[in-house]
């Protein structure tokens, strides 16, 4: 009789055991999934709100349409032709992206076709910029379930659009844009 009840007893503790190795896997996989929600939910957010903020620069500082087309790459930074508007919009923009690391290329500033006849780069019109973001993930759970199922990255790729109207054409009461009429922005020859 009392060899019946430490039998029962190991058997209790071994059944709990293997119970637990049971469901371990898949709370754990729960936990790293509502980790990497979580996180890929703020880095959108955190990524619209840079791109956000930058359109909010735009629609005060609006660069003249040809300077858009003038970015290139010197050595790992991007150039704007010495133009101040896409810089400050740009500066904008990474500031406020926090722990995401915008790449100053991936920030696009564009403006909408006017009507015939009308410029775009005038007061009330709209200006646009976009923001293009890789986040990786931050468990490696999301990497395993992707190369099963999936593509094998996990990266989730943002594209965050906000417009704004144009307010200012970009004047400026510094006295060193005086030669160019007040204007910050600085136009192609």
């Amino acid at each position: 009789m009392i060899w019946k009840g430490v039998l029962m007893r190991s058997r209790k503790r071994g059944q709990s055991l293997v119970e637990m190795a049971l469901l371990a896997p898949l709370l754990l996989a729960l936990l790293f999934g509502i980790i990497d929600l979580s996180y890929y939910i703020w880095g959108y957010v955190t990524i619209f709100n840079a791109a956000r903020n930058a359109s909010e620069k735009a629609s005060m500082l609006p660069p003249y349409p040809e300077t858009l087309a003038y970015v290139y790459t010197a050595g790992n930074e991007a150039q704007f032709v010495n133009d101040p508007c896409m810089r400050t919009i740009v500066e904008q923009a990474r500031d406020a992206s926090g722990q995401f690391q915008i790449n100053p290329l991936n920030v696009k500033i564009r403006y909408l076709p006017a009507p015939p006849g009308e410029e775009v780069r005038r007061i009330g019109r709209p200006i646009e910029v976009v923001i293009q973001h890789d986040i990786e993930p931050l468990t490696p759970l999301v990497n395993f379930l992707a190369g099963a199922l999936g593509d094998g990255t996990g990266v989730m790729h943002v594209n965050a659009i906000a417009r704004r109207s144009i307010e200012s054409l970009g004047s400026s009461p510094n006295p060193e844009y005086e030669e160019q009429g007040g204007i910050a922005c600085k136009r192609l020859p």
